[in-house]
This record gives structure tokens, sequence and C-alpha cells, in this order.
């Protein structure tokens, strides 16, 4: 399975594979899109579990 890999793998730390799934939520007008917005970043909103 290939499975894509975003940023740099830090040396030493301890990375857990997990099932992920991105939603991209539009405005009614379809002229804004909702967004995750934190300290280290804007984000799309994610979904992790085992329903993904």
């Amino acid at each position: 399975m290939n499975i894509p890999v975003f940023g740099q793998k830090i040396e030493g730390a301890v990375y857990k594979q997990r099932r992920t799934a991105y939603g991209v939520i539009f405005s009614p007008n379809e002229e804004s899109v909702a967004v995750i917005r934190t300290p280290k970043g804007i984000f799309l909103p994610v979904i992790t579990g085992k329903r993904c």
C-alpha cells in the first residue's frame, strides 16, 4: 500500500499510523471553505477513527 507522507520525519519521535479523512465543507453559496485555525497554522477539518 502506498501511503502519502506529509512533512519530515523527526529522528527519535514515535509515530502511529492511523486512518484519516479530510473534509472540504463549502458555504451555501460555495464562496467559502471551512478551516480550522490553530497557533500552528490553518488546516482542513479532519476525521480520524475506525469509521473513516
